[in-house]
């Protein structure tokens, strides 16, 4: 199982890097949003939702980090492909000035050859150190994850002097960019994210 566990080890990598990054279209509510610097914290206060997904061939995010392993070349290597969702909530608290909040990353796996690669895919990620937390569906090869992020302080002067975050017109969306959005569009072609105000 070594080369399976290289081959998924590239895998959840890229995944982590590209969704934390991913990209939605900047209309809201039927209209076009236009965006400008966040200038208080209270401009944040409440819970923020957004949803992204992507959809890849397996091969192509190995490759975006080397070549396939040949042996594996005849599994992962045809029609496979996985569609990455992820769910993402935060929460700001702009009196006590802290965040919280969490993050599901949805993958499902698709293609003509699924039915060898979904053991193989589901031996990898239960052997993981996150495997407590993860759940499979044999019947759409999915594995979910969720992921809790901590309450933490916010420094405000900081955190405004950050130019990735941005809020639209009527405070209903804020559009966050990624801090490596080079690196993210290279394997996915995405560099940001919004958020809706719930």
């Amino acid at each position: 199982m070594k080369k399976n566990s290289v081959f998924f080890a590239g895998l959840v990598c890229i995944l982590a890097v590209g969704m934390a990054l991913a990209a939605c279209d900047t209309i809201t509510g039927g209209v076009v949003d236009t965006w400008s610097k966040v200038t208080s914290l209270s401009q944040l206060d409440g819970t923020w939702k957004g949803s992204v997904s992507q959809t890849k061939p397996v091969k192509e995010l190995i490759e975006s980090q080397g070549p396939l392993d040949p042996a594996m070349e005849g599994i992962f290597g045809n029609d496979l492909k996985v569609t990455m969702t992820d769910e993402i909530t935060i929460t700001i608290d702009a009196v006590a000035e802290t965040s919280a909040g969490s993050n599901t990353l949805t993958l499902t796996f698709t293609g003509s050859n699924i039915l060898v690669a979904w053991p193989i895919i589901k031996e990898f990620f239960a052997m993981s150190e996150s495997a407590e937390g993860i759940i499979f569906n044999n019947e759409n090869h999915s594995i979910a994850m969720t992921t809790a992020i901590p309450k933490e302080s916010i420094d405000e002067k900081e955190f405004l002097a950050n130019d990735n975050i941005q809020i639209n017109q009527d405070g209903t969306a804020i559009k966050i960019r990624g801090e490596s959005s080079e690196e993210a569009a290279a394997i996915l072609g995405v560099t940001e994210v919004i958020l809706l105000k719930q």
